[in-house]
């Protein structure tokens, strides 16, 4: 229990996504400031710390760089025109809220409650918003919901929103493909940097606590398998749910 405790936890750290590396370094230095580990004094480990604190937030500008890149006008004027086409559709069944037609009073209840579960999708992200805007939209073109539209004559309404939601997921795709193109070497020079001062840390940290029983050493270690169990069981739920559900992007990566 005690070797077992004090060795490193599985996790194959060679050409970990950007992401995932930048997430998987922040939660090790966060936990070890937040319980105040000391470094004991040691060489060593203080150099290899430094090394880490350093050249993180060098990392993660180089990665904030590239993921604001994909936020420009054009995205956000499209993401607005797709928003204001959801909020006409939502607002064109109102007209018919004191409809005496019962088929139109059923169809309008029909759709209020369906809309009503789309409440506050405009303060989502654009992945989500886009998700839950494909989502309503075959709803709304299949059975009941089908009728009520077509009950309502709001077809239009609903077909500006694919229209506006086509254009959004053709520019946002494509500014997804070059963002994936624009990591620059530099990137991926800091993370191979970082990784590499993280896994020499790893090695020294399980040779003291467990050969020399290190207190100082064995407490960083806990901290530092933390974030290992943490990283290493969400990409196996990954794993699990791809193999499970085999999707379009995971062909593509097989080809990469």
């Amino acid at each position: 229990m005690e070797k077992d405790k004090y060795s490193l936890t599985v996790l194959n750290t060679k050409n970990l996504p950007l992401v995932d590396a930048a997430q998987l370094l922040q939660r090790f230095v966060t936990q070890v400031d937040e319980e105040q580990l000391t470094l004991g004094g040691d060489e060593v480990i203080e150099t290899l710390m430094s090394a880490i604190r350093t050249q993180l937030p060098l990392f993660q500008n180089s990665l904030n760089k590239v993921k604001g890149s994909s936020e420009t006008s054009t995205l956000l004027d499209l993401d607005r025109e797709r928003d204001q086409d959801l909020q006409v559709l939502f607002d064109a069944i109102s007209l018919h809220r004191y409809t005496k037609d019962l088929n139109k009073k059923a169809a309008y209840d029909y759709l209020r409650r369906l809309f009503a579960s789309y409440k506050g999708i405009k303060r989502a992200d654009y992945e989500r918003e886009s998700a839950l805007l494909t989502g309503l939209l075959k709803t709304l073109a299949q059975g009941e919901a089908k009728e009520a539209v077509e009950a309502l004559n709001i077809k239009h309404y609903v077909t500006a929103l694919e229209n506006s939601q086509a254009a959004f997921e053709e520019i946002f795709s494509k500014r997804a493909r070059v963002e994936s193109k624009k990591v620059t070497i530099d990137s991926r020079q800091l993370r191979d940097d970082l990784l590499k001062s993280y896994r020499k840390l790893g090695l020294y940290l399980e040779l003291r606590a467990d050969v020399i029983k290190d207190p100082v050493a064995q407490n960083l270690l806990v901290a530092y398998n933390s974030g290992r169990k943490y990283l290493a069981d969400k990409l196996a739920r990954q794993t699990i749910k791809k193999k499970t559900k085999p999707s379009d992007d995971e062909a593509d990566d097989k080809e990469q």
